[in-house]
C-alpha cells in the first residue's frame, strides 16, 4: 500500500510491501512480484534483508521480482518500491503484490495484496519552446540583414 487513497498524475509513490510467514512451517524458494502497471515506471526500491530483487531500469515499467531461499516461519521483510506515475495517467491506478513459495500455504488467501488509488491530475506539462544555437541566431541574423539590405537596395534601384 502507498498509504492514501490518491496520487497525482506526473509524481513519484512509494508503496510498501511487508511479506510476513504466518507458518507453521518455513517457506522455501520465496518470490515476491510487483508488476508496474502501464502508467507507471521504475525508480528505486529498498529491499529486506535476505531477499534479492531485480528490477526495470530507472525510468522504465516492467515487473519487480525478488527471492529469498527460505523464510522462517514468524519472519517479516519489508520492501518499498517507488515509482513515478505518468503526466497523462487518468482515472484509477490499481497495483498489485503476489507472494509465492514452493510449500503449499495453509491460507493462500492471504498471498497477494492490492492497492487503489483515484488519480489526481497533474500540474499542466510546459510547452517546449524550440531555442537555437548561438551560431544558428547569428546566421539568421545575418540572413535577415542580408534581406533587408538587399530590399533597400532594389528600393533605391526603381525609385
Amino acid at each position: 500500500t502507498n498509504g492514501t487513497v490518491s496520487t497525482t498524475a506526473g509524481t513519484d509513490t512509494t508503496y510498501t510491501a511487508t511479506v510476513t510467514n504466518q507458518g507453521p512451517d518455513d517457506a522455501l524458494a520465496v518470490t515476491l512480484n510487483y508488476a508496474l502497471p502501464a502508467t507507471l515506471t521504475y525508480v528505486s526500491s529498498t529491499v529486506a534483508s535476505g531477499w534479492t530483487c531485480s528490477t526495470p531500469a530507472v525510468g522504465l515499467n516492467g515487473t519487480i521480482s525478488c527471492t529469498n531461499p527460505s523464510l522462517a516461519s514468524g519472519a517479516t521483510g519489508s520492501f518499498t518500491f517507488t515509482a513515478r506515475l505518468s503526466a497523462s495517467a487518468t482515472g484509477t491506478l490499481s497495483s498489485t503484490v503476489t507472494v509465492s513459495s514452493s510449500v503449499p500455504d495453509p491460507n493462500p488467501s492471504n498471498n497477494s495484496a492490492t492497492d487503489s488509488d483515484t488519480i489526481a491530475p497533474g500540474a499542466p506539462v510546459a510547452a517546449t519552446i524550440p531555442t537555437l544555437t548561438e551560431w544558428a541566431m547569428i546566421l539568421f541574423a545575418t540572413l535577415l540583414a542580408g534581406g533587408a539590405a538587399l530590399t533597400l537596395h532594389r528600393r533605391r534601384q526603381t525609385a
